[in-house]
């Protein structure tokens, strides 16, 4: 099904990881970090935004990896971005968009994916936006998401990437839109590479969600198919 996908665009023409390597990946590295977030009190180390780590803990069962942790206490529905704080976010926006001449307004990945989740959204505003983030993606490719209004810090850029397919994967699966699902898998398998390197540090985590929100909406999706 994952070569079919290929079909799709001509963007993008690698091969894809294997939903086995990437479950191996995900299982090894998210029961380290529990046991990490256990024995520091639920304190974390890694600078990267903890609702990215509860969201992980809430997906794992979702793509069958058994998660124990005793010691910390069991999450809750992860919070979502408040109405005002998207109210505030999109007032700062030019011309309602958040790409402009390939420069993107730093933070709106988080924002898009508490509008995905909220129970009003903007299906108008969400669509052409994602549309046209999906077009820079296909064209940038690798070098996609690298410019901000606001400059940004290597780690903060690469969760802002990461959160950026964790919102196509979820969008993918609202609306059975395969294109953005096509886009996650690679957007997936370009991080992957990067976190690989030698020479980069990244923090797993943003990839971790973005890959485990990505298994789920392909073996959802999948079902639709059968």
């Amino acid at each position: 099904m994952r070569n079919v996908l290929l079909a799709l665009s001509d963007a993008f023409s690698e091969r894809y990881l294997s939903s086995e390597t990437i479950l191996d990946f995900i299982r090894k590295h998210s029961h380290s970090l529990v046991k990490e977030v256990e024995s520091s009190n639920g304190q974390f180390s890694d600078t990267t935004n903890p609702w990215l780590f509860f969201h992980l803990l809430e997906m794992l069962p979702t793509i069958g990896i058994v998660a124990h942790y005793p010691n910390l206490s069991q999450p809750e529905k992860v919070d979502l971005v408040m109405t005002e704080q998207i109210t505030t976010w999109r007032e700062t926006l030019e011309d309602d968009r958040i790409i402009h001449k390939g420069s993107l307004t730093a933070g709106s990945a988080s924002m898009l994916w508490g509008m995905l989740h909220a129970q009003t959204s903007d299906d108008l505003f969400l669509q052409q936006n994602l549309e046209l983030i999906l077009r820079h993606v296909e064209v940038k490719r690798e070098n996609a998401l690298t410019r901000y209004g606001a400059a940004l810090t290597s780690a903060q850029m690469w969760e802002e990437r990461c959160c950026y397919a964790l919102v196509f994967s979820n969008y993918a699966l609202l609306h059975q839109d395969w294109r953005f699902l096509n886009a996650a898998l690679k957007m997936n398998e370009w991080f992957w590479k990067e976190y690989h390197s030698l020479f980069t540090v990244r923090s797993v985590i943003p990839l971790l969600t973005s890959l485990a929100e990505q298994e789920y909406t392909f073996q959802e999706m999948q079902k639709c198919c059968a």
